[in-house]
């Protein structure tokens, strides 16, 4: 740390792409491979070196992990055609005197001239009609679902501590296999357990829905099990009454 109190150590290179521009629809018609040679592409990028980023096909392939060139070929193709990337030197593999072999150098159009990320509008607005077979349903879904995420993170709302499943199926069960648990009444019943359970439907078997009347007659055959009598399954009218008598 130095006299004003600022940090030495180096600062670690990092990838900055806006919120926004992941958001874009013309990000959500890339596959995921031309996602992962996206950012492939933008850690090459130092912060001066726009439209000079050399990578090639075959050099793609193995940083994406893939077996196939086709796929990175692909992805390459994908790009251009939605406007992300644009082709400033060509490849060349013709080897002359004095010359050299080199790869395709690219520019990445989301990248200003300062070298900083840019939103969507900086890439050409993006054509439906233009969008093949497979883009077409991946634009269209994952919108939809941006759309629902961000509508509900304006609102607070948040899918699972929102979620009224759970909730629903503990009402209309009222576990309460432990606390009602015959365990307490022999040996161990200095010991009684502890009510952990009492909040979980995992004990439903199979998952079936369960009723007031069923959850009444359940009542019913324990309590009938507990005082030595027989078990035996009671109407639902008694079952309705014992139900009663049991909250109260």
């Amino acid at each position: 740390m130095d006299r004003k109190g600022r940090g030495t150590a180096p600062i670690e290179r990092f990838i900055g792409i806006r919120r926004s521009l992941l958001h874009s629809p013309q990000f959500s018609a890339l596959s995921c491979t031309s996602r992962s040679l996206l950012i492939e592409l933008q850690a090459m990028f130092n912060g001066t070196n726009n439209g000079e980023i050399f990578l090639s096909v075959r050099d793609a392939t193995a940083r994406l992990g893939l077996a196939d060139f086709k796929a990175a070929q692909a992805a390459f193709a994908e790009l251009r055609q939605l406007g992300w990337i644009t082709e400033t030197v060509a490849g060349c593999f013709a080897i002359k005197a004095g010359e050299v072999s080199r790869a395709r150098a690219w520019r990445l159009n989301w990248i200003n001239r300062d070298g900083r990320s840019t939103g969507p509008d900086a890439l050409p607005a993006l054509d439906y009609s233009s969008l093949t077979k497979g883009q077409k349903p991946r634009v269209e879904r994952r919108q939809r679902v941006l759309s629902q995420y961000l509508k509900s993170y304006q609102r607070g709302r948040f899918a699972v501590e929102e979620s009224t499943a759970l909730s629903a199926r503990m009402e209309a069960a009222d576990a309460l296999s432990v606390e009602k648990c015959t365990t307490c009444f022999g040996g161990n019943g200095g010991k009684l357990p502890i009510g952990s359970v009492g909040e979980s439907t995992t004990h439903i078997k199979y998952h079936s829905p369960i009723t007031t009347q069923l959850v009444a007659m359940r009542r019913a055959r324990l309590k009938s099990a507990v005082v030595g009598s027989l078990v035996q399954k009671p109407p639902l009218n008694q079952a309705a009454a014992t139900q009663g008598q049991l909250a109260a």
